[in-house]
């Protein structure tokens, strides 16, 4: 009975070590599933039909990196050819970006036909994009094919396979992602927009910076101006954002260490 004891007494601790540690697991990975939902360490939206970048709202200490982006919904068609006539318009997710995206995460493509796949093509000034495969069965097309967006001509340069920020209101919708270059001149060609354009920024700033008196100074300062914003930790479990990790790891540590020397000292006390 003594001996079972024993056992159990080790036994116990080793649960308790392994316990910790998966407290510790799980906060890095809410931690890093909310910074991928958000592109970063915040996100910041606003939406208007002549949405415009301000840089001197976003010339905050502790930024170091950024990226903007656009979306909206709009209507895509193929571009008529001897062997495919034009196929009726297809409501899409039109996303633009610029060459810093993404920062966190990784954008996956696959079926590349173009080197980059966002540049321009040809004497026609075909604009690259890349689609969602639902984009290419809606509109019958293969990469390759060319595609219509209002007046303007794309060329299907590859597929999506992963957007790391994807929004889940859109992971259903038919999506095209493009340049911020090829997104101007669909503003300049004077494409209608039937619903408003949402800007967005991801942000990832200084470890060293609070991010949470970062976001509650930015929204007194800007309060009138429309931006929303979201940092990570408006995304994480709030039984696991105050957390002390490095004082868990340290305790799971001290009590693995014990369960073994332990384990050892009754080894030992076996043997002899």
């Amino acid at each position: 009975m003594h001996h079972i004891k024993r056992h159990t007494s080790e036994l116990m601790l080793l649960l308790v070590a392994l316990g910790l540690l998966g407290l510790v697991v799980s906060k890095y990975y809410y931690e890093h599933k909310s910074r991928l939902l958000l592109g970063g360490d915040a996100m910041m939206a606003v939406e208007s039909f002549d949405a415009k970048d301000s840089e001197e709202i976003f010339s905050m200490i502790g930024v170091t990196q950024k990226t903007t982006y656009r979306t909206t919904e709009i209507s895509a068609r193929a571009k008529e050819t001897e062997e495919r006539s034009e196929s009726k318009p297809t409501p899409i997710l039109l996303k633009s970006i610029d060459m810093n995206y993404p920062i966190y995460g990784k954008l996956k493509l696959r079926n590349k036909v173009r080197p980059d796949p966002f540049a321009i093509y040809g004497a026609d000034n075909d604009r690259g994009a890349a689609v969602s495969e639902s984009v290419l069965v809606a509109l019958g097309i293969n990469p390759g094919d060319l595609f219509l967006i209002g007046n303007t001509t794309f060329i299907v340069t590859s597929v999506i396979d992963h957007e790391p920020d994807l929004l889940p209101q859109h992971q259903e919708i038919p999506r095209v992602i493009i340049s911020d270059r090829s997104f101007d001149s669909l503003i300049k060609a004077g494409t209608y927009f039937e619903k408003p354009i949402t800007l967005r920024k991801n942000l990832i700033f200084h470890p060293a910076l609070p991010i949470e008196n970062w976001k509650a100074t930015f929204a007194a300062m800007n309060a009138s101006s429309g931006w929303e914003v979201e940092i990570w930790k408006d995304h994480m479990p709030a039984s696991l954002l105050n957390l002390n990790t490095k004082l868990l790891l340290i305790i799971s540590g001290m009590v693995l260490l014990l369960a073994i020397i332990r384990y050892e000292m009754r080894k030992r006390r076996a043997d002899a």
